[in-house]
């Protein structure tokens, strides 16, 4: 294995490794994965394996839903296959702060940043 063949070196075969070594693949990028174990062994086996537009930072932080948003939209583009899609329960409890208006008025808002 001459480092010199390729083009790109990828260490790391987690989700993260493996989609930058297909997206290589797909530019025609000569790239080699580097892994020290299985692949999907470490981060990626311990992780829930969703993917999501960032719902979680709508409250304080807009443009990191724009761009989570954006990039699981893409990803939903590309690997349409291989997703699962999943309902999500949210609990909305009698006396929380964030009682029901809050938490449909925060998914309405949401709506608008889905690809």
């Amino acid at each position: 294995m001459d480092p010199k063949e390729y083009d790109a070196i990828v260490i790391g075969g987690g989700i993260t490794g493996a989609g930058i070594l297909r997206d290589f693949a797909l530019r025609g990028v000569r790239a080699l994965l580097v892994e020290k174990g299985d692949l999907g062994c470490a981060t990626t086996a311990s992780s829930s394996h969703l993917i999501h537009g960032g719902l979680r930072y709508l409250l304080y932080d807009r443009l990191t839903t724009h761009a989570t948003c954006w990039d699981s939209g893409h990803i939903v583009r590309i690997a349409r296959p291989l997703l699962t899609r999943l309902p999500i329960l949210w609990p909305v409890y009698r006396d929380h702060r964030r009682g029901l208006e809050t938490v449909e008025t925060l998914l309405e808002s949401y709506d608008g940043f889905q690809p």
